[in-house]
């Protein structure tokens, strides 16, 4: 688990079988769950770069010190986003509690091109 945290409790299952421990899936998920591990949803995030995130952390710098009357004037885009492949979206971590934000853990994102459309 710690060294692909992305496995799921099927593929962990066979792993052992190839050990010849022989569990049912159900005690597999009992004794995860007793060492403190659980199931969760992966958490997503943008695929950034060192650059990219150096300038994020700079914009943000920037404007840490904005009043609600300067957040008032930008623009949102109510822009609504439909995933056409569904590739990674139900991806899930085993984990323990608070460790979901590890970057080992999180599911990186790809803004463009995967097929999605922005409407």
């Amino acid at each position: 688990m710690r060294s692909n945290p992305f496995a799921s409790y099927n593929h962990i299952n066979s792993l052992l079988k190839d050990h010849q421990i022989n569990i049912c899936r159900d005690t597999l998920i009992h004794n995860v769950k007793d060492l403190g591990f659980g199931s969760y949803f992966a958490a997503h995030k943008p695929r950034l770069s060192e650059k990219h995130k150096k300038r994020r952390l700079r914009w943000a710098k920037e404007r840490v010190h904005w009043s609600l009357d300067d957040w008032r004037r930008v623009v949102w885009p109510d822009e609504s986003r439909f995933t056409v492949e569904r590739y990674h979206e139900g991806a899930r971590v085993i984990c323990m509690v608070g460790e979901r934000y590890e970057e080992r853990h999180i599911m990186p994102t790809t803004k463009w091109g995967k097929g999605s459309v922005m409407i």
